[in-house]
């Protein structure tokens, strides 16, 4: 049954049945009662998915293709009589994105999520032409709701590099911020960059001073190289640029 999933409705699975081109078996080590080692000859199969993803092109073989991994996940019962499940991975992560949970039961691998951020943020597709591109360059049936999850918990698993990042554009000496319009669909919005020492950070926000401030704040003692732009002039140590 689906997370969420009433108890007696149907249940909806994948009509595309994709060739499995490996397989990865999760035994459990101890048991989670008494700690004693489990053995891996007595333990049986309790539940598996399928994990597809995008082989990467190198020189010795252009091109990409696809690969479907089953993982297959088991359980032990212990001499002391407990049954012990080794269980896929699934964790909140980070703070500011509470109900998105990572976890290893993922339909899409890294690879194949890569591609798809690309797709909707570096090519701009909708999800209708992600879902255009998948079938027909690489022969894969994904729903709009799996790329819907997949965008947002691969910016939700990224959140903590972001912090990182924010930490080294605050402790630049010098920052060279600048932002330009970006239009998303009907909606006009701004892209801005941060550009610091060995740190490039872009956002896409409104262009009032509510970004700048938030990443920013106080921490940030160095000098900010801008426009004249009226956002940048609370800011004292301040160093404006010949653009008109």
């Amino acid at each position: 049954m689906e997370t969420g999933q009433q108890s007696g409705a149907p249940g909806y699975g994948r009509e595309q049945k994709l060739a499995v081109t490996a397989e990865e078996h999760h035994y459990p080590t101890d048991c989670v009662r008494c700690d004693r080692e489990l053995k891996q000859d007595t333990a049986k199969a309790y539940t598996a998915f399928e994990t597809v993803d995008v082989e990467w092109a190198d020189l010795k073989k252009p091109g990409i293709s696809l690969t479907n991994t089953k993982h297959t996940y088991y359980e032990t019962v212990c001499a002391c009589g407990h049954c012990t499940q080794q269980a896929p991975h699934r964790q909140v992560s980070h703070h500011s994105t509470p109900n998105i949970f990572l976890s290893e039961w993922r339909l899409v691998g890294p690879g194949l999520a890569a591609l798809i951020v690309c797709l909707a943020y570096r090519m701009r597709l909708s999800r209708a032409r992600i879902q255009e591109f998948l079938r027909d360059w690489l022969g894969l049936e994904i729903s709009v709701g799996t790329l819907h999850a997949t965008l947002h918990e691969s910016g939700a698993a990224v959140l903590p590099i972001e912090d990182e990042l924010v930490e080294a554009v605050q402790n630049s000496g010098l920052l060279h911020v600048d932002e330009t319009s970006w239009r998303e669909l009907n909606t006009l919005l701004w892209l801005w960059v941060f550009c610091g020492q060995g740190v490039v950070v872009y956002w896409i926000a409104g262009r009032g001073s509510e970004l700048l401030v938030n990443v920013l704040g106080s921490a940030f003692q160095g000098w900010l190289m801008s426009d004249g732009w009226q956002v940048y002039r609370y800011y004292l140590k301040r160093l404006r640029c010949w653009r008109t």
